[in-house]
């Protein structure tokens, strides 16, 4: 698979340049992202988020989300995509 989006459906595990691997669950909007490194974190790693939005998942290029946090949401670009696989 070469693009997610929102309307997909289903669950898929994103990875990126940096090694780090995003769980989206299309069906109930979430997101959990598992860094490649515990050094370098962000808010929220390894918890489940809700998926506000899902801006662009298409691999080779940077994947863009906005995220429900406890302050409102929150706008994430990360790396580029390297692989898009659906789970189940």
């Amino acid at each position: 698979m070469d693009t997610l989006e929102r309307t997909s459906g289903g669950t898929a595990l994103v990875t990126t340049e940096t090694g780090s691997k995003y769980l989206l669950d299309l069906d109930r909007g979430t997101v959990k992202r598992k860094p490649r490194s515990r050094i370098l974190g962000l808010f929220g790693d390894r918890e489940e988020l809700p998926l506000l939005e899902l801006g662009n998942c298409t691999v080779g290029e940077a994947l863009e989300m906005v995220l429900g946090t406890p302050d409102g949401p929150s706008p994430r670009r990360a790396s580029k995509v390297t692989s898009i696989a659906t789970i189940g």
